[in-house]
């Protein structure tokens, strides 16, 4: 059977994470390990280790940020010799057919190396959070055609996408030999975006309909509504066009950040001091980018 290490990197949220773990152990059809990386305290850490004394624990001293988390676990990972790495939050859980059926389509195609399920948001758990996307050029952003959509079963066939959220993500092991780890430069958000963009030029990224997952998060997008995260959120994608794209693509991508986006900020957080931390993110992404 194929092994897979499940990377979870958990942050204050112990009862989330021991469903996590819950979840994964009850998985069909593969070997599953489990790392922890824990970016918060030891405190809220406690109630985990104690649920599962005999898992692998990696303790940060700071919240160093969701990639350079995943990376030190993907590190040990690969000093296992797993077939596969997934990563998952903790706050996800997953159904015990999941990792084979995400496993499946890489066994069809050598060059399928990113796959990823439809989540579910957990509090409405037939309306989909996430379920694959395409990048546009007009956008400069993800367009997910099923975001936020209810059905209650599919039967659709694997699709070939440009992106699946790191929220639950499959790797093919040898992956990370040639294009490398997760970029540390992004503290949160986007790490997962520009971790496709640099696989879907060689690769293949599938996004597999019936793998079924669930993700503790608000229904209303008011999680990236708080001022740390319209920071994060501005910062990183600022980040990702510099790094990615010509020069007149960079300045149009920036244009819609502190115009159409910020917008859309504001009438999420009700407030036009949504500009503040979202126009800073975005001045932070200019300058720091190396």
């Amino acid at each position: 059977m194929p092994t897979v290490t499940a990377i979870i990197i958990h942050y204050q949220k112990p009862q989330e994470t021991i469903a996590a773990i819950h979840s994964l152990l009850k998985s069909q059809g593969v070997i599953v390990r489990i790392i922890i990386v824990n970016n918060g305290t030891e405190a809220a850490l406690a109630p985990v280790q104690h649920a599962f004394p005999s898992l692998p624990y990696i303790q940060n001293k700071t919240n160093m940020g969701f990639a350079h988390a995943v990376n030190q676990g993907i590190r040990k990972a690969l000093g296992e010799n797993s077939d596969y790495v997934l990563l998952i939050n903790d706050d996800a859980t997953v159904s015990p057919t999941t990792l084979s059926q995400l496993i499946a389509p890489c066994d069809r195609d050598p060059l399928t190396m990113i796959v990823g399920p439809t989540i579910y948001y957990a509090t409405q758990r037939n309306k989909i959070w996430q379920a694959g996307g395409f990048f546009s050029y007009a956008r400069m952003n993800i367009h997910m055609p099923q975001k936020n959509v209810i059905r209650n079963e599919i039967n659709d066939e694997p699709q070939q996408v440009d992106f699946v959220t790191g929220c639950v993500m499959l790797i093919r092991s040898k992956l990370f030999e040639q294009i490398g780890y997760f970029d540390e430069q992004y503290y949160f958000y986007v790490e997962d975006l520009d971790f496709c963009w640099r696989t879907h030029t060689a690769h293949h990224i599938y996004y597999v309909p019936q793998a079924k997952a669930w993700h503790q998060i608000e229904t209303g997008g008011s999680k990236r509504a708080n001022t740390f995260a319209l920071e994060q959120l501005s910062k990183s994608m600022t980040i990702f066009y510099q790094k990615n794209f010509s020069f007149i693509q960079r300045v149009y991508a920036i244009t819609l950040l502190i115009t159409v986006y910020a917008f859309v900020r504001v009438l999420q957080k009700k407030s036009s001091q949504a500009l503040i931390p979202w126009y800073r993110g975005v001045w932070k992404g200019l300058i720091g980018y190396r």
